[in-house]
């Protein structure tokens, strides 16, 4: 079932989708920038401690900083680089990097605003003795003094507050909280409508599962699918007109299916507006109602079944095969190909195609099983029988279907079909004999007697209302067994018999 995904959405839900995600994006944007740049995660007795510690120091300014070579080596100087999106992880994870000794300012009054707020964005490299804005450095061209790295002592905290409030340090802030939020851009374009899609996606599919009903419904029953016309979709609101069995069901289970209804109203509509503007396709809509959808499914519905009927010989190990021709009404010859296998304590044949016939021969008929079969995926080797028909490309010695077939399953055993064998006796034994010729003659006489005569039925029909007199097939062998019981009754049982109100009649 292959198969279509989705209808595109309309454009109303588009703008709203749209308006939607700009309306959450702004105020996630702003609310994260608050928390990134204000974060009060700072109690007042870390800041008291801070203080006491930092009230040691006569001036922050101008003092000299001893470093230790533990400090430098335990810190990852490769961080303070503009990272690879394969290590956007390991970046984060590292940042912020906020060393409490061994710095030329005050910690207590740089990472942390006036109000108390934890800047996140700030960290210090012990090696390169300077400041970086991890989120400019992150997501910036790298020219900003905070991306190269800021060493400038004096004034150091107005220049930490000049940065955080210029365009630049901002708009890396958004394409932050809008990476960390959305993960892709690709997930930022649909954020808002993924909740829209999902709806539509869930409705098609639940639509299209009623539709697969129908055409599962169509086939139990042996029924066309398609009417001759009709079939447009700005027509299906016409209930006048004859749909075929498809469509007209599907019209029928909409009154009671409001999603159904709604499906159907929506493909009507665009349609109609379509084919009103004088367009000659159908405008690209996705239905799942076109012959082309239909195909789609009963192509897919047929490959189910042979997956579930090869199952079912390969767990049974052996089989054999069946095959007849036969000419359509379009006077095309398709052969019949019929497993026959034993599943548990039960004998099953199963149709597993009908194939259109380019040649009589018999290796043309091993080749076209041994395509159905390999199809199936069955192995050839374990078909150990095939039943066919009498004719010469069937059994014949040297070329017919049999012998070609024992080359690709030599084990296999040719059975003549019992079913043609019986016909043919009896219509060699009805055919020689007179008083069998005189019998079934009489008895197909009276019958089409009756038959051509709309004033014989009637009264044939008045004398027996639920009981019919049968014509005699040419072919077929049950027809004379059928004509024989019909007029003198079952063996022993002439009181069923039609012989008396036959006589009568006539």
């Amino acid at each position: 079932m292959a198969i279509v995904e989705t209808e595109v959405e309309t454009c109303s839900n588009i703008d709203n989708g749209d308006s939607n995600l700009k309306k959450y994006n702004s105020t996630a944007i702003e609310n994260e920038r608050e928390n990134l740049n204000s974060d009060n995660d700072v109690n007042a007795s870390k800041q008291d401690n801070e203080k006491n510690q930092v009230n040691t120091i006569e001036n922050v300014d101008t003092m000299e900083i001893v470093e230790t070579s533990s400090n430098i080596d335990n810190e990852a100087t490769d961080m303070f680089i503009k990272p690879r999106s394969i290590n956007f992880t390991s970046f984060w994870s590292f940042h912020p990097h906020q060393p409490k000794t061994n710095i030329p300012f005050r910690p207590s009054k740089l990472y942390n605003r006036k109000d108390g707020g934890h800047r996140k964005w700030i960290s210090y490299c012990v090696k390169k003795k300077a400041l970086f804005c991890n989120i400019c450095l992150c997501y910036g061209d790298g020219s900003g003094s905070f991306s190269k790295g800021f060493s400038v002592w004096k004034h150091v905290y107005e220049r930490v507050s000049d940065h955080e409030e210029t365009i630049t340090h901002k708009l890396n802030v958004d394409a932050h909280l809008m990476k960390k939020q959305f993960s892709s851009v690709d997930s930022l374009l649909t954020h808002g409508l993924g909740s829209i899609r999902k709806i539509q996606v869930e409705n098609n599919r639940n639509v299209l599962l009623r539709l697969i009903d129908v055409l599962k419904l169509i086939g139990k029953r042996g029924l066309s699918y398609r009417g001759k016309t009709n079939e447009a979709a700005y027509s299906l609101d016409d209930s006048s007109l004859d749909h075929g069995n498809f469509l007209e069901i599907t019209l029928l289970i909409s009154k009671y299916d409001s999603l159904l209804k709604s499906h159907l109203d929506k493909v009507v509509k665009k349609s109609l507006k379509c084919h009103n503007s004088g367009a000659q396709q159908g405008g690209g809509q996705v239905t799942f109602l076109s012959k082309t959808t239909i195909n789609y499914i009963l192509e897919i519905i047929a490959k189910n079944i042979k997956f579930t009927i090869s199952n079912e010989v390969k767990d049974a190990v052996i089989y054999s095969v069946q095959l007849d021709t036969t000419q359509d009404i379009s006077v095309t010859d398709q052969c019949s190909i019929i497993l026959r296998y034993v599943n548990g304590t039960s004998v099953f044949e199963r149709l597993v195609g009908m194939v259109r016939c380019s040649s009589s021969k018999g290796s043309d008929f091993v080749e076209l099983l041994l395509k159905v079969l390999k199809d199936m995926n069955l192995d050839p080797k374990c078909c150990i029988g095939n039943a066919t028909d009498g004719a010469a490309n069937m059994q014949g010695v040297y070329n017919g279907f049999s012998t070609k077939m024992s080359e690709a399953a030599v084990e296999q055993v040719h059975v003549w079909c019992y079913a043609h064998v019986l016909n043919l006796v009896i219509s060699d034994i009805t055919s020689k004999i007179v008083q069998s010729i005189s019998l079934f003659g009489i008895l197909q006489g009276c019958a089409v007697f009756i038959r051509e005569s709309y004033k014989r039925m009637d009264i044939w029909i008045t004398k027996n209302s639920k009981k019919k007199i049968c014509t005699i097939g040419e072919t077929r062998w049950w027809s004379k067994d059928a004509a024989l019981t019909k007029v003198f009754g079952q063996f022993n049982e002439p009181e069923n018999g039609l012989y008396v109100d036959l006589i009568t009649t006539i």
